[in-house]
């Protein structure tokens, strides 16, 4: 079964009062069964109950069942596991920051059936690149800034992550930043300097 594409399901049981035929129940109460019966031969009837099941990923590794209720109060059931296939589910990218100042970037996934098979990678909503692992590494450097998203790929579809990253990296260094701000410091030093040397200047001449 594949998510969200509708499958009949047919639940019967056989009985020999055609006129008080067992009730059919499913665990799955919020479908609504369609109703029946069929003589089969010699005294022997049986009575059916259908309903249109919408798989879903919570369904997954579960069971469907169907009860039989016979009117002097026996009751039989049955039951068959569901496994569902399913696209990626709440894909999210995770940021892990290095030491040299770059950051990796996960894509992670809560459950998928069958397995993912590969990753892509967006950035400002242009594709970068498609790949089986689920990180990539970026280095710190301007170009690599801007806006991240990741989608998340299986046989049965695919599922992006909801939210996107903002990667930002500043292309000045701490060292360039202290030199330039000792440069500023030595120039208004200078400028100080030079506006007492004219003012005593002034004054001398005056």
């Amino acid at each position: 079964m594949t998510e969200g594409i509708p499958v009949a399901i047919r639940c019967s049981v056989e009985h020999t009062c055609g006129s008080d035929p067992p009730t059919l129940r499913w665990n799955k109460r919020q479908y609504l069964p369609r109703t029946g019966k069929q003589y089969i031969s010699e005294g022997r009837w049986e009575a059916i109950s259908e309903i249109t099941y919408s798989p879903t990923y919570e369904d997954d590794e579960t069971e469907i069942q169907c009860s039989a209720t016979y009117p002097n109060g026996q009751t039989s059931h049955n039951a068959a596991p569901l496994n569902i296939i399913y696209a990626p589910r709440e894909v999210q990218i995770v940021m892990y920051e290095r030491e040299d100042g770059g950051v990796d970037l996960k894509c992670s996934f809560s459950s998928s059936r069958p397995n993912v098979t590969q990753f892509t990678w967006l950035r400002n909503d242009v594709p970068m690149i498609t790949r089986a692992e689920p990180i990539i590494t970026l280095e710190k450097a301007e170009e690599n800034a801007g806006e991240y998203r990741c989608i998340a790929h299986n046989k049965a579809g695919n599922s992006s992550s909801d939210k996107q990253v903002a990667i930002q990296f500043n292309d000045v260094s701490t060292s360039t930043i202290n030199y330039i701000n000792y440069i500023r410091l030595g120039i208004g030093i200078l400028i100080v300097l030079l506006t007492l040397f004219i003012v005593i200047l002034h004054f001398r001449f005056w």
